[in-house]
């Protein structure tokens, strides 16, 4: 499974993923905290937004 990241905003990320495995988007943000967005299994684009703060890491958890 091929996967990617970027960050679009100061505040959210975005990944895409080919698929075939459980997936997710991480963000670590200047409060201190990690936010994710949902799971996927599938191909496609997900996002995930600071609660607080600002973007300083991003990328794709998969299992």
């Amino acid at each position: 499974m091929s996967c990617s990241t970027s960050k679009i905003s100061n505040y959210r990320a975005s990944g895409w993923c080919s698929g075939g495995r459980d997936w997710r988007v991480g963000v670590k943000c200047t409060d201190g905290q990690h936010y994710y967005s949902g799971i996927s299994s599938g191909r496609g684009t997900k996002y995930a937004a600071c609660g607080n703060g600002k973007v300083t890491h991003y990328w794709v958890d998969q299992w």
